[in-house]
């Protein structure tokens, strides 16, 4: 199983994955959102391209979406024999692994954006504590965005200079990160998460909390699990 940081679009990423795979062995690729469906106009061919590949190479892949992401593209209705555009809160045995996958997460460059075109409302985490709470067995999570104790703690510079134009950012950004908290403290009552994986913040860090790893996967990156 591999999982796959922020790729905007770049589907090529996932081509020349998939073409590594000379043995054809059953492989999985879980991609973290922002993933770039609805930049394309054309994004129903990219797909079809892609699953060509995906399935010559015996790939399966699934992606949540991410802030860069069209969310009606993720409502269970797009898939294809190997690509797998997930709903929030879908849970599947992948490997033997329980994964739970929730995507989204705010864009800081919100105010910049062209609404239905590269930016979309429904872009933000949705917290369901009722759902969460039906969970047993979790072994892996998997989202866009992480809980406010992992990495990066804080804001950097980045954000701030667009907080100064946008004044309900730094508001939204620190409820969505606690929001991913309330999560895994919901989680946590009846599953031993092992790990946790996120993309978003285009850099690759590890931070472990309480007995949970979490993984953030930069822009194009690879991980073995």
């Amino acid at each position: 199983m591999y999982l796959l940081g922020d790729i905007h679009g770049d589907f090529n990423t996932i081509s020349y994955f998939a073409q590594k795979n000379v043995e054809k062995e059953p492989t999985t690729l879980i991609q973290v959102g922002d993933f770039g469906a609805g930049f394309h106009k054309d994004f129903t061919d990219h797909m079809e391209h892609l699953n060509t590949i995906l399935n010559e190479f015996n790939v399966t892949l699934y992606a949540i979406r991410g802030n860069h992401d069209d969310p009606k593209f993720f409502d269970g209705t797009y898939n294809w024999s190997n690509i797998k555009l997930l709903p929030d809160y879908t849970v599947t045995v992948i490997e033997g692994k329980r994964i739970l996958f929730i995507g989204g997460a705010t864009s800081i460059d919100r105010l910049q954006r062209i609404p239905e075109r590269s930016w979309w409302e429904g872009e933000m985490f949705n917290l369901d504590v009722d759902k969460l709470s039906l969970y047993e067995g979790i072994d892996i999570v998997v989202t866009h965005t992480a809980p406010k104790f992992a990495y990066p703690i804080g804001f950097n510079h980045l954000v701030m200079s667009f907080a100064a134009y946008d004044p309900t950012l730094l508001e939204d950004l620190t409820n969505e990160r606690q929001a991913l908290a309330i999560a895994y403290e919901t989680l946590k009552e009846k599953n031993k998460i092992k790990k946790w994986f996120y993309g978003h913040f285009h850099t690759t860090e590890k931070t472990e909390h309480e007995d949970t790893i979490f993984h953030v996967l930069g822009i194009n990156y690879i991980y073995q699990l």
